[in-house]
């Protein structure tokens, strides 16, 4: 996982939620964020799902949910581009009234230095 706030309070951040197999990694002295369509010019973050694949000691990028920017498909309907990773939006997409206007939602608090 990449974010950009420092690394310190990004490891506090994934303990309190039991991520405790997860390789946490700060990006905010690099440009993967905005190589791999995490952050727009205006360094706003945007969530992305992203696999690398190492084959004879090669890494490469093999897959990004890159449907982000689409949009939704009806009319103020949200990208949904990582929802495969929620089972529950699954489930709610499936009922006769859909999720309706609900959208995952995590709240971070502010982090001032954006160094790692």
């Amino acid at each position: 996982m990449v974010a950009t706030p420092p690394i310190e309070l990004f490891y506090e951040h994934g303990q309190r939620r039991g991520w405790r197999h997860a390789r946490l990694l700060c990006s905010s002295e690099n440009s993967y964020n905005r190589h791999y369509g995490a952050e727009d010019a205006d360094g706003n973050q945007w969530p992305q799902a992203t696999v690398f694949v190492r084959r004879d000691g090669v890494i490469r990028h093999f897959w990004s949910s890159e449907l982000f920017f689409t949009g939704g498909g009806d009319e103020g309907e949200g990208p949904r581009h990582v929802d495969f990773m929620w089972p529950m939006w699954s489930v709610f997409d499936r009922t006769p009234e859909g999720r309706g206007t609900e959208e995952p939602k995590l709240e971070y608090g502010q982090h001032g230095s954006s160094s790692c």
